[in-house]
């Protein structure tokens, strides 16, 4: 439970944001657009403007979401609007699942918070599918799925969605492009959850940055998510870049997806599991359906 007091975050738009500063920059990250008033009101107006200005400078774009108050002016809104309007604009989207089925699926929402009152919930490899289809067909090159103690998701677009990625855009990008891969979290301690999603995405987006393949990109998401959650605040558990390398190196453990996905594969030199619209080339056996 989060208390919130919005402050100048009501007023906050697109003349905030120095455009001439971005022009600098490799990576542009904006986030929590439920808790900006002026951003989502007018069907995204501001939000938009500032991706799409953002966009002209050059840089890669990123866009995380957080889960709106349904009783609030940011849970009426009209999200799949706002959403479509803003991702043409977007090259990196990383919302959590659950905020996804909020703002596109409802009724798949309401069914996901029914089936987890009754801890029945699982989540099917084909839904996750279904959901990346749609959000790249929006325009981004690269979605991620926040799935929780499951996880990420990763779906990435073919060659024509690379080639406006920005200046964050991998020197080898063929590796990056029609994937579909999950990572399952790794084993820890857990202490507290408090910004793990915000700290899966530093892993993730540094990863970018590095230069490094999906499969590691992923995996150093996990990591550090991994590691925030060993403390109680949102920050005492991240650790440098090398420090995280080196425990993975080290051949840190990785929880297991129970049950095993269906139609996927295991990349076994990876930890991570290739999807059936991963183009990587099918070197091993897929999970049949049980």
């Amino acid at each position: 439970m989060f208390l919130h007091c919005p402050g100048a975050n009501n007023t906050f738009g697109a003349r905030d944001v120095d455009y001439a500063m971005l022009a600098e920059a490799c990576l542009f990250h904006f986030g929590y657009p439920p808790l900006l008033r002026k951003v989502i009101e007018n069907e995204g107006l501001e939000l938009t403007e500032i991706f799409r200005r953002a966009k002209a400078t050059g840089i890669t774009t990123s866009l995380d979401m957080s889960m709106p108050d349904p009783k609030s002016f940011s849970g009426q809104v009209n999200w799949r609007a706002i959403i479509a309007a803003t991702l043409p604009y977007v090259d990196v989207y990383l919302p959590s699942l659950e905020e996804t089925l909020f703002m596109l699926y409802p009724e798949r929402f309401r069914a996901l918070t029914q089936a987890r009152a009754t801890k029945e919930d699982q989540i099917a490899p084909e839904l996750l599918s279904s959901i990346g289809s749609d959000l790249l067909a929006m325009g981004p090159a690269v979605v991620g799925l926040k799935l929780g103690p499951m996880g990420l998701y990763l779906r990435t677009a073919g060659k024509p969605a690379w080639a406006k990625f920005g200046r964050a855009r991998s020197t080898v990008p063929d590796s990056w492009m029609g994937r579909e891969l999950w990572s399952p979290c790794f084993q820890v301690n857990v202490v507290g959850t408090t910004g793990a999603g915000d700290a899966t995405i530093a892993g993730f987006l540094a990863a970018l940055l590095h230069e490094c393949t999906p499969e590691e990109a992923v995996t150093m998401a996990c990591a550090v998510g991994g590691c925030n959650v060993e403390a109680a605040d949102a920050l005492g558990g991240i650790r440098s870049w090398e420090e995280t390398q080196s425990r993975l190196n080290a051949g840190w453990p990785r929880r297991a997806l129970e049950p095993e996905p269906s139609g996927w594969r295991l990349l076994a030199d990876a930890g991570t599991w290739s999807g059936p619209a991963d183009t990587l080339p099918d070197t091993s056996p897929r999970i049949q359906g049980r």
